[in-house]
Parts: C-alpha cells; structure tokens; sequence
C-alpha cells in the first residue's frame, strides 16, 4: 500500500530530523553499500556523520572478492562516521526454523568470525550482536549525558511557564489547587465568572461610546458618511427624470387611458431607482457587519485569551450568533427593499394627492379658458345666457375628453355641470340679419 509506505517515510523522517536521535544505519553487506536506504537516509539528515553509526550485516553471503571493500567501509575509508561501523552475523533461515537458541546463535557468530580469513581481524569489541548492545549501550548513556542539562533547562522553561499562567489567572500556589476536585471547580467557576463580567464590561464600554477612539463608533460614523454620499449620488436628476418621464410617455401612449400611462411610466422609474439604490445599501451592510465582527472578535481575544479552551468555546458561539445575525440583516433589506418595490402598486396617498393636484391645476386652466370664451361671445350676442349655457356645455365636453377625470372628482364635476339650453333661433327678421351681420 503506497499510503502506508508513505506514512512510515515520514514517521522515519520525524526521528531521524531531531538532533537527540541516534541513527543506527543496518546496512547488508551483500548489496551496494553506498546506495542503500539506510545510508541514504544518514547522509540525508546526519551530513556529517555525527550521530550514526553503521552496522554491517549478512557477512556470510558476501561473494568471494568483495571482503576488501567491506574492510575499507569497516575502516571509514569510503563513508567514513564518527562512531565507526561494527559487524554481525544474525541467524540464518536454516537456524531460525530449527528454533536454535541464542546461546548457540551467539557461539556460531563467534566461531564465524574466529574463522573466516577476512574478518578475523576485526577487533572483538566491534564485531558480534553482543559487542554491539554494549557499544549501543554506552553511547546512549552518553548521549542522554550530554542532553541532560538541555533537558533540565528545558524542564525549567516549561515550568516558569506553567506558573506563570497560573499567576495570569489568579493562581500564586498551585500546588494546593490541583489536590481535590472541589477547589478546580470552584476556582474555575469563579475565573468563569469574572472573565464573562469583563467580557461584558468591554461590550457595553464598545456599545456606550465610553472610550477613547471607539473602535466601532469612529468607523460607523466614516461608514454612515460614506453611506450618505453614495445615496446622495444615486439620486435622480430631475431634468433627467421629467426627459425620461416625457419619453416613456410618449412611447407608451395609446387607447389606454392617461392615468394608466401615467402608473406604467411612474412604475418603470421606482424600480430602476430601486435597482440602483441596492448596491450601496449591500455594501453598507456588508461593511458594517465585518466590522462590528471583528470589534467583538477583539474584545473575545483580549478578555479570553488566557483561557484558550474556553475562548475556542466563546469563538464558536460568537460565529454562529454572527451568522444568524448576519441571515437575519439581509432579510430585512430584501423585506425593505420588496416593501419599496411594491410602494408602487399601492393605492398609495401620495399618488392620489399628486393626481389630485394635477387634475385641480387642469379644471382651473380650463375654467378660465371657459370665462374668457364667453366675455367675448357676450361682446358679440345679445342672447348672453343662451351663449353662457352653450359655453359651459362646451367646457363640460372638453372636461370630459380630456381623460383626467377620476372617481375622487366626480362628485365635483356633477356639482359643476348643467344641462345645456336650447337655443332657439327668433322669427324676427331685424334680428335674424342684425345676428348675421354680427357674425
């Protein structure tokens, strides 16, 4: 399995990089030497040779010819270490699966050695399992000789720092705390206690002002003004707008009537202004959250960090209150931003009063159009109530065409309006021509 082999990689790796590590290269003699993983690995993370000592294994299957440079390898004349190399002869196959004891394994390593032609001289402190346990023996004593004053200093680090924290939270003799269970809950209760007073002693100073350079208010009142110009930049023109309103007007004139062109026009132009508006009031938000976020994140740090269990715990409850809070503010912009957008399709007031108004200003500019016809027909006619009654028929009918009648006026319009009289023309000749020659 690949990604078994690659764990146990960087498991060897992780020893093997810490200086206090002895590095025990097992190398078989009957493969090369200088590309062999152990060795690999030595130079890889004891350059120097400083901390590994070599173990050259499986002498007995070495070919005939090559027992020269195992000597020269023994000798540190090839890869040379400080701790030299030593030579063993394990078990074979063969006296494995005859059970042969370690006694007798030990006295067939010996007497190979004592034999063989080439590895007789190896010295007997460096040849054999036995000669290796006590070499590896003695350089681990001196080893952990050497890192023993590292490690009391170490040790003295590590405990400055544990009471140091221990003063941070209140604590001079620890000793006495850490003996019934009893005095650790009510120790901590109390330091609970006490860090959620100062936490929420930060967040009302926060929310109050109280402070110098309020963290949250300073950047608020940048953001509010920020928010305003780019409001007031949104705002329609109103050449523009009259342009445009005259524009979709004219475009959309047809058998309906006028009020109805009116709302379609009026329609287009809220929701567009609507659409424009949204961005500003996103980014607004957006902003204002973060740095409300990170104002309280600050204050959780300050008040907490002593306590780092407990400031993981108010971290998760701060981000899903936050993420709630957050789902809650955006709702409430769709629900104003939907409430706006429907403000056109109601039934609203301040249409009606617009209406109202451009509907009084047409019936005056028509009522004194309809006394300035008739001071100059009564100039002309002597039948003056005939010519007025003609008159305020006329208006009526122009009143009615002109499509700016609603039901709010109607009652008004009725007050207004009168039957027309007849006008019946005289049987006296004299008038009849003096009529004409008027005319």
């Amino acid at each position: 399995d690949s990604e078994s082999v690659n764990m146990i990689e960087e498991l060897i790796q992780e020893y093997l990089d810490k200086p206090s590590t002895i590095i025990l290269a097992i190398i078989q003699a009957c493969n090369d030497i200088e590309t062999s993983a152990a060795i690999k690995y030595a130079k890889m993370f004891d350059p120097d040779g400083e901390r590994t000592i070599g173990v050259l294994t499986k002498l007995d299957l070495v070919d005939r010819g090559v027992e020269q440079k195992l000597l020269d390898v023994f000798d540190n004349k090839r890869i040379p270490l400080k701790h030299g190399y030593l030579m063993v002869k394990c078990r074979t196959q063969e006296d494995i699966d005859n059970n042969i004891e370690l006694s007798e394994a030990l006295r067939k390593e010996e007497q190979f050695f004592s034999k063989s032609q080439k590895f007789h001289s190896v010295p007997a402190e460096r040849r054999g399992c036995p000669s290796l346990a006590r070499f590896l023996t003695r350089e681990l004593v001196r080893s952990i000789k050497q890192a023993l004053p590292r490690l009391i200093t170490d040790l003295r680090t590590k405990i400055n720092n544990v009471e140091q924290q221990f003063r941070q939270l209140g604590i001079e003799d620890y000793t006495q705390l850490l003996l019934t269970n009893e005095a650790r809950s009510r120790h901590l209760t109390n330091k609970l206690f006490t860090a959620m007073q100062s936490f929420r002693t930060e967040i009302h100073g926060v929310e109050e002002g109280a402070q110098v350079n309020n963290p949250l208010y300073s950047k608020r009142n940048e953001l509010n003004q920020q928010f305003y110009d780019e409001m007031h930049n949104c705002k329609l023109d109103n050449n523009k707008l009259i342009q445009s309103i005259k524009s979709a007007m004219i475009a959309t004139q047809g058998p309906e009537p006028a009020d109805y062109i009116l709302f379609r026009v009026t329609k287009t132009v809220c929701l567009n202004y609507i659409k424009v508006i949204r961005t500003p009031m996103e980014q607004y938000l957006s902003h204002m959250l973060e740095r409300t976020n990170n104002v309280i994140s600050n204050v959780i740090n300050k008040v907490f960090q002593a306590r780092p269990n407990l400031l993981n715990q108010i971290r998760l409850m701060h981000e899903n209150i936050e993420k709630q809070l957050k789902d809650e503010c955006y709702r409430e912009l769709e629900l104003i931003l939907e409430m706006e957008a429907s403000f056109v399709y109601a039934d609203h007031p301040l249409y009606k009063d617009t209406l109202k108004r451009i509907k009084k200003i047409h019936k005056q500019t028509s009522n004194d159009a309809s006394t300035v016809i008739t001071t100059v027909q009564s100039a002309r006619l002597p039948y003056t109530t005939a010519t007025n009654a003609a008159t305020n028929s006329m208006t009526t009918s122009v009143k009615r065409k002109s499509g700016a009648i609603s039901e709010d006026n109607d009652d008004d319009l009725e007050d207004d309006y009168k039957s027309p009289i007849k006008i019946s023309r005289p049987n006296n000749p004299s008038s009849t021509n003096r009529l004409s020659s008027l005319w």
